[in-house]
């Protein structure tokens, strides 16, 4: 097959997702032309290594308008405009399908509205279903977070009303989780087709190291992803069982990072925080953690947890969002209720007892080869794109 894949994708797992498709289609035979903006992180994961061509398309500057300028001074107008020219482009290539990511500012992208060609739309969730809750997190970092809420909310509700006028035109929408689908379902009115991620287990694989003392967490720092519920939680722990927290990232608020090392601080727990490590870094971390610690709020569906148990390393969750679709409590981890004290207790109740966790590693990694492999996500796609458009 012939196939088109466009996103505007931030760094992040779903642009890692987008990746490990193509590389999967190119792999069975397939030719993949990727259409990106320059808006996009472009650098994040080579598309150029594996895909036909890459195309990167100029997002132009518009003028100053708190509700529709974007950050990094891109206009909604232009943003739209440039969607259109991919779209056509793309019509002119005669596609056996059109796979489409999302927008990192409007989520479900205009170009769902000008594309003709047969298209998937694989949408990981609706633009602010969960915002108000974030909202309220940030807030504990005080007047920063506060000054950054209110440019927030002065676009948010523009960039709301297009993404859901712009999902109207999917043709076909994949998502990550039965937890998002339902997402989906409610505020587009729509019914989405599970297909889940996957990791590259040529890539996260167990390298048999010895466990250090620390537990490691992956996600930008942001109050989405609920590092700060992991310090509190860290903190309850006796401190001669307390292990040291390590946070990697693609992307760092800096008024985010500030307060959590702060909490850290008070709570005395040892943190280290990584941003824009390589591949390498972040898989000999994941093997050399005595424990993945994950608690974003209402997450889609979490790479992290698979990364962590494709390595080898066991898991211990907020049973939240997607996150628990993928791991099996008590057998390839633990998912825990949004309690400090149950989360605390469960992960000391990990870390101190070896054969729990030798018993929770051996499943987990079994479980990704059986299920939660890249190529098991990229044979679910392929497989409704042939259903739907035979």
């Amino acid at each position: 097959m012939k196939i088109a894949l466009f996103h505007n994708l931030p760094s992040g797992g779903a642009l890692r997702a987008a990746f490990n498709f193509v590389k999967y289609i190119t792999g069975e035979g397939h030719i993949c032309d990727i259409f990106t903006a320059s808006s996009a992180d472009t650098d994040f994961m080579p598309f150029k290594s594996i895909a036909r061509s890459v195309k990167i398309f100029h997002v132009k500057k518009g003028i100053f308008n708190i509700r529709s300028l974007l950050p990094g001074g891109v206009s909604l107008k232009c943003l739209e405009n440039l969607q259109k020219k991919i779209a056509r482009e793309i019509d002119g290539g005669n596609y056996d399908f059109v796979f489409i990511e999302q927008d990192r500012f409007t989520f479900s992208p205009f170009l769902l509205k000008y594309i003709n060609s047969p298209n998937i739309y694989y949408c990981p969730q609706p633009y602010g279903f969960h915002e108000a809750k974030i909202m309220e997190v940030s807030s504990k970092a005080g007047i920063a977070a506060d000054f950054r809420n209110i440019i927030k909310r002065a676009f948010y509700s523009n960039c709301l009303s297009i993404d859901r006028e712009n999902a109207r035109f999917a043709k076909h929408i994949l998502t990550n989780s039965h937890f998002s689908r339902s997402n989906i379902n409610k505020c587009y009115g729509r019914q989405a087709q599970v297909c889940y991620l996957g990791v590259d287990m040529e890539l996260f694989r167990p390298l048999n190291y010895d466990k250090s003392n620390f537990v490691i967490s992956v996600g930008r720092c942001t109050p989405a992803k609920g590092f700060d519920f992991i310090i509190n939680s860290l903190g309850l722990i006796k401190k001669e069982y307390r292990p040291d927290l390590i946070i990697v990232s693609d992307i760092i608020a800096a008024f985010w990072k500030k307060y959590l090392i702060r909490l850290a601080a008070k709570n005395n727990v040892s943190i280290k925080i990584k941003s824009r490590i390589g591949d390498s870094e972040l898989v000999n971390l994941y093997n050399r953690a005595r424990l993945c610690v994950y608690a974003p709020y209402q997450e889609p569906f979490g790479l992290a947890p698979v990364e962590a148990m494709a390595c080898g390393t066991a898991v211990v969750a907020v049973r939240e969002g997607g996150v628990a679709e993928s791991i099996i409590n008590g057998k390839t981890g633990y998912l825990a209720e949004r309690n400090e004290s149950i989360f605390a207790d469960t992960i000391f109740n990990v870390i101190s007892d070896s054969g729990l966790r030798d018993r929770l590693e051996t499943a987990g990694i079994a479980s990704v080869r059986e299920r939660w492999s890249s190529i098991h996500a990229g044979r679910r796609v392929v497989e409704y794109a042939q259903a739907a458009f035979k």
